[in-house]
């Protein structure tokens, strides 16, 4: 191992892709995550991710020739070169070492002029970070004894449209970035030496302005030595405004509101809002009107979308938004219970024209749609409509009959210290029901929307006892979403006196005494 143990603090692994990456971002997250070991079973570089694997398994760019993939970096690099003096022509999943250091890399290919390295990038476009690993990997494989002449990043071709097997010629664009490598050869140099200073004096880093929301980073405890929830927790207050204070010595939440004259007038008035006192204010009149709005049948719905970069089905374009699941609660009249209703697709098929159907049949007619931020709802709803001309007209029907529950707390007609400042449904549920553990996200295997979509991705790929596995998980957590809904309504109408449908029945009964007259 290049690292060996300094100052009772063991060096682990090489420096490699992903480090290099964490450095650019934030400079203590680099030497924390180096010197912190991660859990057990977690994969330390990027070539080890599930995802990785399948893009190796579909999008090998170059035929045949030598795998050298390894769990140990030096291994990998043994094989390469081992192939090098064998005559390869083509090695794939190799890796570069050099001193303390490696880069992964996805194919490289010999030819008349050099070695050809490629990888692939799930972007449509090359980015500054792109160009910044090009001069890193460039660096390392010169300082290996193996400079490279040419360094080509394939990137996702957006107006690709998939028709049976995947084109890999189509689906990339292949561009070669090695005369731009000069733009990032400063940071590349610089995150050298600070791995070489780690190793010889493993010292962590102040915070960085990176650290303007704790919950992005692992090791935020341990460099801010504060109690949690801390004033970085707060939602309502601009990330870099809020960093700004925590750097002045204004930490917690009740130094927040010790400080409120250091912020503007609104900010202000929101921390006093939400800090002074833990009851759950309801503005009564707002509420009411909101859920008058409603009527039966009623009905409460989630769904959990993706944008793959790899395109999954046929007529599909990368990183185009496909609903892959929904959780729908029904709540037909005022006394009769919920029925629920969910769907997941079979593995491997669009689940569009199947979610499309059960759709139609199992909302009711006329029914109210209950959602919390509306945008991913109407959207799916629409394309659905558009998509599958005979369901469009009750899809669309429940498209225009969509009511926002967010809205509530967007505009503050419901708030409590509880939530924090934020508005998103993980938040609201636990402060409106404290200590329900119905509810409770936390002992799930998902927690958000975000491993939501990686783990059903990671189904579509595995043997079929891991994907029921997954699919059982998805069915609780996207369940629970609904059934939150259904009951912060309910609450809200026991606290409100709010009759449901009090608007619907006097609109009908206006229209009905404007019939009378015109007769």
């Amino acid at each position: 191992m290049a690292c060996a143990a300094q100052n009772g603090i063991r060096m682990e692994k090489l420096f490699d892709n992903s480090d290099f990456s964490r450095y650019r971002h934030c400079k203590t997250l680099f030497v924390k995550g180096c010197l912190m070991p991660l859990a057990e079973g977690e994969a330390s570089t990027y070539r080890r991710s599930e995802y990785a694997r399948l893009k190796a398994e579909l999008f090998k760019l170059l035929p045949g020739g030598v795998d050298c993939i390894s769990d140990e970096a030096a291994d990998s690099f043994r094989m390469f070169v081992e192939a090098l003096a064998d005559g390869g022509k083509y090695m794939r999943n190799v890796c570069f070492v050099a001193g303390a250091f490696c880069a992964y890399v996805d194919e490289v290919e010999v030819t008349e002029s050099g070695l050809v390295v490629y990888y692939t990038k799930t972007t449509p476009k090359i980015s500054d970070s792109a160009v910044a690993k090009a001069a890193y990997i460039a660096e390392i494989a010169a300082r290996s004894g193996h400079p490279l002449a040419a360094i080509r990043i394939a990137t996702c071709n957006r107006n690709y449209v998939r028709k049976g097997a995947i084109e890999p010629e189509k689906l990339f664009k292949i561009t070669d970035v090695l005369p731009r490598i000069d733009e990032a050869r400063g940071v590349v140099n610089a995150f050298l030496a600070e791995g070489e200073r780690l190793i010889a004096e493993p010292a962590v880093r102040e915070m960085s302005v990176k650290c303007e929301r704790p919950d992005k980073c692992e090791y935020f405890d341990s460099c801010a030595g504060v109690s949690r929830p801390c004033i970085l927790d707060f939602h309502g207050i601009d990330g870099n405004a809020m960093f700004r204070l925590f750097e002045s010595g204004v930490k917690s939440l009740d130094d927040l509101l010790d400080n409120a004259h250091l912020l503007r007038p609104a900010q202000a008035a929101m921390v006093r809002m939400y800090l002074t006192d833990d009851t759950l204010h309801v503005d009564i009149p707002r509420v009411r009107a909101f859920l008058e709005k409603l009527h039966y049948p009623m009905c409460f719905l989630d769904f959990e979308a993706c944008q793959p970069a790899l395109p999954l089905y046929d007529g599909t374009r990368p990183f185009m938004q496909i609903a892959f699941q929904y959780s729908l609660h029904v709540k037909r009249t005022e006394y009769s219970e919920l029925e629920h209703y969910q769907f997941l697709p079979k593995k491997g098929v669009d689940p569009r024209p199947e979610m499309a159907r059960r759709l139609f049949n199992q909302i009711p007619h006329g029914a109210c749609v209950v959602v919390f931020s509306k945008g991913l709802e109407c959207k799916v709803l629409n394309q659905l409509a558009t998509r599958f001309k005979d369901y469009a007209h009750k899809l669309n029907a429940a498209r225009n009959a969509v009511c926002d529950l967010q809205e509530l707390f967007a505009s503050r007609a419901v708030y409590s210290k509880a939530m924090l400042g934020s508005t998103s449904l993980k938040a609201v549920y636990p402060a409106m029901f404290p200590g329900d553990k119905s509810c409770d996200y936390s002992a799930l295997d998902v927690h958000n929307g975000a491993e939501a979509l990686r783990l059903f991705t990671r189904a579509q790929y595995e043997d079929d006892a891991k994907s029921a596995e997954h699919y059982a998980q998805l069915y609780t957590y996207c369940g629970k979403d609904t059934l939150s809904l259904a009951r912060m309504v309910m609450l809200l109408q026991t606290v409100t006196g709010a009759e449901i449908g009090q608007r619907k029945l006097r609109t009908n009964r206006r229209r009905r005494r404007e019939k009378c007259r015109d007769k």
